[in-house]
């Protein structure tokens, strides 16, 4: 406010008049002097509220518009400029949302609890938790939900969350055997990630790394915005040369997640804004060679909802297949952000048509795969997809997932576990063309994990899966070890043979995957094991198959074995349709092994005399030997007996209608009528006399 000076008139009896009028002027200047300095105390006040207010706005919009670096800035101004708890709390917990959505998960734990501190809401347990979780505090994180689900009992995905944390503990604990080395030549303190592999072995990534003076930075991050890099591969020297840019289909804005179709003519990738950076999301481009020249970048036809983001693609072998990630209506999940709802990302599956020369509309690929988090980076590989979830069973954020095709049905997908995955985000997988899972493989992928302060592009080797198969062999009369013994391995039409060692122990080492065998052991004056069946089909890590062997001796000349079914009608020695089956088994059995030499006895009970009875067992023996000649034993090694009633095996005897038999029930005496068998030797010899 600005004062206007009074002209004084030179008169001097109008001097007193003057000069009261000059006293009231200095009384009403002084009243109004008052009235300023209230009023500037005021707006001084005031002022302030209004600048805090205004700045504060700014970051809720930054915020909003994915701002988060320059979102940081303006809230850490308010938070030191406020004594407002509740105030100081909200503005602490979108901080913490900033820092987490930037990756800085430390930075995002320490906002959290200052939030907590300030207006103690124990909805900020669930986002302490994350926090830490992705900092691979398991602990800390479970104690966080245990504390939250204290608070909302109701929420029925805590104690899945919990679970997670126990699993990841005991994937830590018991990590796979891949080796996993930082991928040097491709990384700098920028973002580096998202690997792809060409068929000229040259290496596509993606890097936010300064390549444009002056250029812009992606108020996203604070850092430049992201281009596709590349580096050759020297087959004279067998090494990578240093990445340039990839200047066919860069940008000023965010171009990245790069892949070729299978012949390396067709290429897609992930564009954000547009060239000009009016596009308000992201979409999948295409550019095709024709001769030696690349076309013109042209948006995917499928890209068609202006208000979803579309990325990350990936493409059959046949290339008749596109795979994506998408945000798009349809999705299954959704998260809240500054009390705003917005669709999770999940993968979509695109086929092409060949009449019409472009793409149909993207299928999602369901429940089988997506969840209500976000499905992203997928990358498929002979008949597996493989994908990075915050939604499933993870270790932290992002995790890296594998799912194979089986009858058109994608299986349950499975976490690769540690040391692949990690409490950060893992992502962006790529695999060696010549590899697979029982050869081993190599390849590369993305992760923030300890030890990089952002993404960085990892190496990793995974040994072929290896089955072996070991054991003893011991005595089954005995129980002691059987040295020496035969071990033959059958599968297909193969049998593989070793002979167990001095102490007993056999082993097959680097047998077939995805196979079926039986094992069993012999040896010379023993019976066979039994066969058992193993098989390491749809096995996917290296195990060892323990298969102990037992072998049996064969019964020694006062060892009798009596065999069971033979049987005949009353008074008669032919033998009946079902004493055939007996006899066909003994007959395998004689022939499995061609060394032993057998008596074969038979038996009857004490009534009719004693003459009659020996005749009538000798020719039941004979005719049972007959039989075996008759299906090819040679019958040098077949010696046939009849007792008659001479070797009972009760008390039943009866001779001449005296004796314990007489009182003998019917099932006694057919005890004593049997048909039995005894080993003479076990050298027989062919070519003997």
């Amino acid at each position: 406010m600005c004062l206007q000076k009074l002209k004084f008139r030179h008169i001097e009896e109008k001097q007193l008049i003057m000069r009261n009028k000059i006293l009231n002027e200095k009384r009403i200047l002084l009243s109004i002097l008052l009235i300023c300095i209230s009023i500037l105390w005021i707006y001084a006040d005031e002022k302030p509220k209004k600048d805090k207010s205004r700045v504060s706005e700014k970051a809720d919009k930054d915020f909003k518009l994915y701002k988060f670096n320059k979102a940081i800035r303006l809230y850490k101004k308010v938070y030191n400029n406020i004594n407002d708890k509740q105030e100081k709390g909200k503005i602490a917990e979108q901080l913490g949302i900033c820092f987490m959505r930037n990756n800085e998960y430390e930075d995002a734990e320490n906002w959290f609890e200052k939030a907590f501190k300030n207006d103690p809401n124990p909805a900020l347990y669930l986002q302490l938790a994350d926090a830490v979780k992705r900092q691979g505090n398991y602990s800390l994180a479970k104690e966080y939900l245990n504390k939250y689900m204290r608070e909302y009992p109701t929420d029925s995905n805590i104690a899945s969350l919990i679970s997670y944390c126990d699993s990841a503990v005991i994937w830590e604990a018991n990590p796979k055997d891949i080796i996993i080395e930082k991928f040097v030549l491709l990384n700098t303190k920028f973002n580096d990630f998202s690997p792809m592999l060409a068929k000229d072995n040259s290496i596509y990534f993606t890097s936010d790394r300064p390549i444009r003076d002056g250029a812009q930075a992606y108020a996203w991050t604070g850092l430049p915005y992201t281009d596709i890099f590349y580096c050759s591969y020297d087959v004279t020297t067998e090494k990578y040369e240093k990445p340039i840019p990839y200047e066919l289909i860069n940008t000023p804005f965010n171009d990245g997640v790069i892949c070729f179709n299978s012949k390396n003519n067709e290429l897609y990738y992930t564009q954000c804004n547009g060239r000009d950076g009016k596009q308000y999301n992201c979409r999948i481009m295409m550019i095709k060679k024709r001769g030696q020249k690349w076309t013109d970048p042209k948006v995917a036809s499928f890209c068609t909802d202006t208000f979803a983001n579309y990325g990350h693609p990936t493409l059959s072998d046949n290339g008749k297949r596109i795979y994506f990630s998408s945000n798009m209506l349809g999705c299954y999940g959704e998260e809240k952000e500054n009390g705003t709802s917005l669709k999770t990302t999940d993968l979509y599956m695109c086929s092409f048509v060949s009449r019409a020369k472009t793409w149909g509309n993207p299928i999602n690929l369901g429940t089988e795969i997506n969840s209500e988090g976000n499905e992203q980076f997928p990358y498929l590989y002979n008949n597996t997809l493989y994908f990075s979830s915050d939604g499933l069973p993870g270790m932290g954020g992002l995790d890296i997932f594998s799912s194979e095709k089986v009858n058109q049905n994608w299986s349950i997908p499975e976490n690769m576990k540690a040391p692949l995955n990690s409490p950060a985000d893992d992502f962006g997988i790529v695999i060696e063309r010549d590899g697979n899972l029982y050869a081993g493989y190599k390849g590369m992928f993305s992760s923030n994990r300890n030890g990089s302060k952002r993404d960085d592009i990892y190496s990793f080797k995974i040994p072929p899966i290896v089955f072996n198969v070991h054991g003893l062999i011991t005595n089954a009369k005995n129980q002691k070890l059987e040295p020496c013994a035969k071990v033959l391995l059958s599968y297909d039409d193969t049998t593989l043979t070793t002979i167990a060692d001095q102490n007993a122990y056999y082993e097959f080492l680097d047998i077939s995957p995805q196979t079926t065998f039986v094992i069993f052991a012999q040896k010379d004056s023993f019976f066979d094991s039994k066969k058992i069946a193993f098989s390491t089909n749809g096995l996917k890590v290296s195990k060892d198959f323990e298969i102990d062997l037992q072998i049996t001796p064969f019964p020694s000349y006062d060892e009798i074995v009596k065999l069971e079914g033979i049987f005949y009608d009353l008074d008669s020695f032919n033998l009946r349709p079902e004493s055939l089956v007996v006899l066909d088994s003994l007959a395998n059995i004689l022939m499995k092994y061609p060394r032993l030499v057998i008596e074969l006895a038979a038996h009857t009970d004490c009534r009719q005399t004693y003459a009659y009875n020996r005749e009538l067992s000798q020719k039941r023996a004979k005719a049972c030997v007959d039989y075996l000649i008759y299906k090819g034993i040679d019958a040098r090694r077949l010696i046939a007996i009849g007792y008659g009633e001479s070797k009972l095996v009760n008390n039943c005897d009866c001779e001449n209608g005296k004796g314990n038999g007489m009182d003998c029930t019917e099932e006694e005496h057919q005890i004593n009528r049997r048909t039995t068998i005894a080993i003479i030797r076990t050298d027989f010899n062919p070519n003997e006399e």
